[in-house]
């Protein structure tokens, strides 16, 4: 009886040692790819930039006529105090003034009207006709960084090269900011062709929203899109140029193109030429950072990562090993040193809901759960059987000591 009571034991031993092994490893997260720990790494510090005029023309007939003139890009932040790497190109209406801005709105306002008469826009009779029967009411200049989570902060150049074809498209802008999250400037000599790369930014083709489809919030979600080094070639001017397989459209221009160790080699500057019309993709132009790097000197900066950019990956990589309440404590921090964190907030709810559900590494509660109560229920069979056998053990004696004086009587 005691014997094969042992052995049930035993066996219970051996199989409780074997499940709580078992459940942690199913309670573990998969693992995170490098694709997606670049993604996670970069998508904070790539910002969208809207560069343009807005004006309202009153006519002499009563009618007001709302005009906009503009366009947006993509840029990456290089410095903890705001600054921000773009291209000549998507900030050249800022650069151009405000005085240059009234005349565009003008010149839309002369097509526009020119259009409903069927008359011709270039018509020096028809543009001093619009112009004596139209005066600017209201002009805005919209010249702002649109961060991840959506605030909108207005930029001042701090140097810039010369649109595509002009020069090297380069602009180096900054937004009042601080401990705002970076990117880290690799060396574009290094990389070679065929090397991998990834494109980070805003791509025109992605804004469907306009269209009813997607709401307005995805407008703040970047698009990741990756390809290979296709060849390095010249300017007309003889500056370098890198060509990508990357797909890439109007929008992402500015925007960083990152090495697979996550730093910038260089930012989208034009895409290929049209083909009947259509853009084909698969065929974009690189501004290498060796280019770049001579406007952020200029503009007084450096590439510099700061202390948000610290906590902010050491919270990443405590989250994906399940470590999840320290995570938080990370991600907290990057939110009270950054506010404006677009990742943060998202990553300190998941991580309370893991907790939640037990997933923490280290915690018992998966053990409990998981196999339906199966380990509590094997605790209680040993703990039952523990007592019975001590219990027979204390009977055995006790009937030996009381058979004991017996055996000596003559």
């Amino acid at each position: 009886m005691l014997k094969r009571l042992a052995r049930t034991m035993a066996f219970l031993v051996v199989l409780t040692a074997f499940l709580p092994l078992s459940l942690s490893v199913d309670a573990q997260e998969s693992k995170v790819t490098e694709g997606q720990r670049l993604a996670m790494h970069t998508k904070p510090a790539v910002v969208r930039i809207w560069d343009g005029y807005t004006g309202v023309f009153q006519l002499n007939n009563g009618n007001q006529v709302p005009i906009i003139y503009g366009g947006s890009g993509s840029g990456s932040i290089i410095h903890p105090d705001g600054y921000i790497l773009t291209n000549a190109h998507v900030t050249d209406l800022s650069h151009q003034g405000e005085e240059k801005g009234q005349q565009l709105l003008f010149q839309l306002l002369v097509e526009k009207l020119a259009k409903a008469a069927n008359a011709n826009p270039n018509d020096p009779d028809i543009i001093n006709i619009v112009r004596q029967n139209s005066r600017l009411i209201d002009f805005k200049h919209i010249h702002h960084v649109i961060l991840p989570n959506g605030d909108a902060f207005p930029f001042e150049i701090k140097a810039f090269g010369a649109p595509v074809g002009q020069g090297k498209d380069v602009s180096i802008i900054k937004i009042e900011v601080k401990n705002a999250p970076t990117l880290k400037i690799g060396d574009s000599d290094k990389i070679q062709l065929q090397d991998h790369v990834t494109v980070v930014g805003y791509p025109g083709a992605a804004d469907t929203f306009d269209s009813g489809i997607l709401d307005q919030k995805s407008s703040l979600e970047a698009s990741i899109t990756d390809g290979k080094l296709s060849a390095k070639k010249n300017t007309a001017d003889g500056a370098p140029i890198l060509q990508i397989s990357a797909p890439a459209t109007h929008g992402n221009s500015g925007g960083p193109v990152l090495s697979d160790t996550g730093e910038v080699i260089g930012m989208l500057t034009f895409r290929g030429d049209t083909v009947n019309g259509q853009e084909v993709s698969g065929f974009a132009f690189v501004v290498p950072m060796s280019t770049a790097l001579e406007f952020v000197k200029t503009a007084g900066t450096t590439n510099q990562q700061g202390l948000v950019d610290t906590r902010y990956r050491e919270g990443l990589d405590l989250y994906w090993d399940g470590y999840y309440s320290n995570a938080i404590l990370k991600f907290e921090e990057v939110k009270r040193l950054f506010p404006q964190h677009s990742e943060v907030a998202k990553l300190i709810t998941d991580s309370q809901q893991k907790i939640a559900e037990g997933k923490e590494r280290g915690s018992m509660l998966p053990w409990i759960i998981g196999g339906g109560g199966l380990l509590l229920v094997l605790v209680i069979l040993l703990g039952g059987g523990l007592i019975i056998i001590v219990v027979m053990m204390r009977k055995k004696k006790a009937a030996a000591a009381a058979a004991a004086p017996e055996a000596g009587v003559p």
